[in-house]
């Protein structure tokens, strides 16, 4: 009696009440070893395996496996060890060893008192494996068996199946057939009643809906089921909240799918495909801030960057974001992230990283700590070559407006390794004068001047060599590149040239040629300052001569 009372319960579900009879029966004195041990020991097997599946207690279900072996290393009825070897198939099969579960089940099933579970279980190992037709026909013999039973859970689980072996193998008709045969069809007017066979077809017919492209069929079956009074678990929520975020991002509804992932990202941060779910939360944030960046929309981007702070992960987004900052004028802002993705990617060939470091620093006034990273820097291609150049370039500029010169003139020297840039020649050359090495910078004019640039660019070149030239006191030189100068240069500067003309041609003793010269710029420069240089410099000169004389 204890036996036929523990069968019920487990059939029930009742697997404490069924584990109670079969342990009263197991060890009842006088019976340890009779008709119903080996019997009970395996139905006990199957109660703890069960158990140990539903709760997730992996010592229940090894503790199952060893009650499967004694049953199949003592009994000596066939139908028993069979059982107990199938039992074991399916604790292999759970485990993912697929492989040698199907060669039990292959071995056992012949026996015509194989338990529905191992059946189950070898259905889905073919699944698993790929051997779908074979998976048919396991489930086909199951829905033999219980056709006519009251077992809708069972029913509604071999209708899925089905579905779902014709779904893979093309036949979406015969696969929709099937998951409407899952619940009872409702009458009209009928109201719909959220059973587990309904909800288990209403799962499928979605996700059906989904692999065939039907995607707004798909979000009114989820929505319907995520509003009904149903009771459902954790983890069907989980799967709806999932396939309504999927479905809308399918759909192009970009805000909707963008609300959702947060939101389900927030819930199941554990979830399997939580990976798909960050792409959408990621992709969406960087192509919006893609496009307000390049819209120089900078106040927005920051605003959108605050708003999802939380789900700003990815790198290329972040360093939008830490570009946005430095435009601004937050270098302190910038460089936090600049550090924060540093310290998860420290790569002295993340060119767009370091300099973006250097930068923040430079523009906090940390100039050693922006040289030392951009020293450490080992760009592999052009582009990142020409990226640190131009980082090296902004270094200067800053070296070069605060005046420190040796700075300006070391940081200029390493942007000519890689660019060319009038502006950058004309400085360097220029600091190169005022560290006293005119030769260098005399150098660094004539190479200027045979490229092909523009006449304004040669005027300066040639000013630039006329004072490097005065620097040494090559005078007449430096008169020949003053005229230069004075015929390419912008009217604008012709009252300064003829004034350093003019001092040229003094130092060397031409007095005539000094005062016509000067005469010609306080006659250009008529209302500017080397007017009155010139002016007062002809005074100067005269009465000096006159006192010679």
């Amino acid at each position: 009696m204890a036996y036929v009372l523990g069968l019920i319960y487990e059939s029930l579900a009742f697997f404490p009440e069924a584990m109670g009879n079969y342990d009263r029966l197991e060890f009842k004195k006088g019976e340890a070893k009779g008709a119903f041990y080996y019997k009970t020991v395996l139905r006990k097997s199957y109660v703890k395996f069960i158990t140990g599946l539903k709760y997730r207690k992996l010592l229940s279900m090894v503790d199952a496996d060893g009650g499967f072996y004694r049953v199949f290393k003592n009994s000596a009825d066939e139908a028993e060890w069979k059982d107990a070897l199938a039992g074991h198939g399916v604790m292999l099969y759970f485990f993912g060893a697929h492989d040698s579960a199907e060669a039990i089940f292959e071995s056992v099933k012949k026996n015509s008192k194989l338990m529905p579970a191992a059946q189950f279980a070898q259905a889905e190992n073919y699944m698993n494996m790929g051997l779908h037709q074979d998976a048919r026909v396991v489930f086909q013999d199951l829905l033999r068996v219980f056709q006519d039973s009251e077992r809708t859970d069972l029913l509604a689980y071999i209708y899925l199946r089905l579905g779902d072996i014709a779904n893979i193998r093309g036949e979406t008709d015969n696969a929709l057939a099937f998951y409407m045969l899952i619940a009872p069809r409702l009458e009209e007017g009928e109201e719909v009643v959220f059973t587990d066979p309904y909800i288990i077809q209403s799962m499928a017919v979605g996700e059906y809906f989904m692999k065939t492209e039907k995607g707004e069929e798909a979000i009114a079956i989820f929505k319907m089921l995520s509003r009904g009074p149903m009771p459902i678990g954790l983890d069907l929520r989980e799967s709806i909240a999932l396939n309504i975020t999927l479905l809308y991002h399918t759909e192009e509804l970009e805000l909707k799918a963008f609300s959702n992932a947060k939101e389900f990202a927030l819930l199941y941060p554990d979830n399997a495909y939580i990976h798909q779910v960050k792409r959408i939360i990621n992709d969406t944030i960087y192509k919006f801030i893609a496009t307000v960046y390049e819209n120089h929309d900078y106040h927005n981007v920051l605003y959108y960057y605050y708003e999802n702070m939380r789900f700003v992960k990815e790198k290329r987004t972040l360093m939008l974001v830490a570009k946005v900052f430095l435009d601004l004028g937050f270098p302190e802002d910038a460089r936090l992230i600049f550090t924060k993705l540093w310290n998860r990617y420290p790569k002295y060939t993340d060119i767009e990283l370091l300099t973006g470091l250097a930068r923040s620093e430079a523009m906090l006034g940390e100039f050693l700590k922006a040289e030392k990273n951009l020293r450490k820097s080992r760009p592999e291609d052009r582009t990142g070559r020409e990226l640190v150049a131009k980082s090296w370039r902004l270094l200067a500029d800053d070296y070069y407006r605060k005046g420190d010169m040796p700075g300006a003139l070391k940081s200029y020297a390493n942007v000519r390794k890689t660019l060319f840039d009038v502006i950058v020649e004309l400085r360097y050359a220029s600091l190169l004068t005022s560290q006293r090495r005119a030769k260098d910078a005399i150098s660094v004019y004539r190479a200027l001047l045979k490229r092909s640039i523009t006449d304004d660019t040669k005027g300066k070149a040639y000013f630039g060599a006329a004072e490097a030239y005065s620097s040494v006191r090559s005078y007449r030189k430096a008169v020949i590149n003053y005229q230069f100068a004075l015929k390419l240069s912008a009217k604008k500067l012709s009252g300064e040239i003829n004034y350093k003309i003019g001092e040229a041609n003094y130092a060397m003793g031409k007095l005539d040629k000094a005062l016509k010269a000067w005469k010609e710029a306080e006659r250009i420069d008529s209302q500017g300052y080397y007017k009155r240089l010139a002016k007062a410099r002809i005074k100067e000169v005269t009465i000096w001569e006159q006192a010679r004389m």
